[in-house]
């Protein structure tokens, strides 16, 4: 079964978790902003702007996978996933998602609609205990079912409250969701894994780039200043890093478990939007927030509690 061995008191697990989400959630976001800051001037579309965005986006983390690779020695157990026809079937996958989930990301940040991105963010840990429920029978105190249906009363209301279809919400959460799920089953190590991936998505991003380095208006990359450069090379263990860090907590980790710990990434992107959103603030959102905070809280007791009843029954 696939997960067989996760659970909840994993220190690697939560420690890989929290630096995944805690990235996802105040750091790559605003590596976004400062990129978009820095090309200010220079972009003429945004959606061509998002696709090479996109594009340089995984070269930059398949080169900084490959150099971690080779400075580690193991750029042969990359070699040695070809040999299996199943997890390049899983890696195909797995690209696949990642590709649709950052897509949806960037669109989101680019198009001034980081609030819906950080909604998707919140939807996702329920849909990870849906997915855990479905396909790893895991199950749920009645502690963590409050906390679970205290999170989708928050979620819904922030979806009413939204005044739109939530696109791109729905996308992420989806996306990463079987995500997480298709990880679980891709036991290798995590660098070799985010390398599979990348080199899946690069033929497309090698396209994105030479279209758009052919267009009349070039690539923004080439034509911003220096400091735009650099930012785009951050960006590849700027992407590596979490992605390497969720792959560890994926297999250490309940999904129901690590979906709640993914409330860190929208939180952080929730404070960012109130800077960022050129879409006003409306008091009523934190009704919404704060049913999911609850709910957060509820599960992590329960969590602790559960670990202290243990303890006391081997005691």
């Amino acid at each position: 079964m696939i997960g067989e061995n996760s659970s909840d008191r994993d220190v690697q697990g939560w420690l890989n978790a929290l630096v995944a989400f805690g990235w996802w959630g105040f750091i790559f976001p605003m590596v976004i902003v400062w990129a978009e800051h820095a090309a200010a001037g220079y972009i003429d579309n945004k959606v061509r702007w998002v696709l090479e965005v996109l594009g340089l986006r995984i070269i930059f983390c398949l080169l900084f996978c490959l150099g971690l690779l080779g400075v580690t020695g193991k750029l042969k157990l990359l070699l040695d996933v070809f040999r299996s026809r199943k997890l390049v079937l899983w890696f195909a996958l797995t690209a696949f998602l990642i590709f649709l989930n950052w897509f949806g990301f960037i669109i989101g940040v680019a198009t001034d609609n980081l609030s819906q991105a950080s909604l998707g963010y919140y939807m996702g840990p329920l849909f990870n205990v849906l997915l855990g429920y479905l396909f790893l029978s895991e199950k749920l105190r009645r502690t963590q079912l409050i906390a679970v249906i205290v999170a989708g009363l928050g979620v819904l209301w922030l979806t009413y409250k939204a005044g739109e279809f939530p696109w791109i919400s729905l996308c992420l959460a989806t996306s990463f969701g079987f995500y997480g799920l298709a990880r679980k089953k891709t036991a290798v190590d995590s660098v070799v894994g985010m390398s599979m991936e990348c080199i899946f998505c690069l033929p497309l991003c090698i396209g994105i780039i030479v279209y758009f380095a052919n267009q009349p208006a070039g690539l923004v990359f080439l034509k911003g200043p220096d400091l735009l450069r650099w930012i785009f090379v951050f960006m590849g263990p700027a992407t590596a890093i979490p992605l390497i860090c969720f792959a560890i907590a994926a297999r250490r980790l309940r999904l129901g478990t690590l979906g709640f710990i993914q409330f860190i990434a929208p939180t952080g992107q929730f404070v960012l939007s109130l800077f960022f959103d050129d879409k006003p603030f409306h008091v009523e959102k934190l009704i919404g927030y704060s049913f999911v905070w609850l709910a957060v809280t509820l599960y992590l007791f329960d969590l602790w509690a559960n670990q202290k009843k243990s303890r006391a029954s081997k005691g």
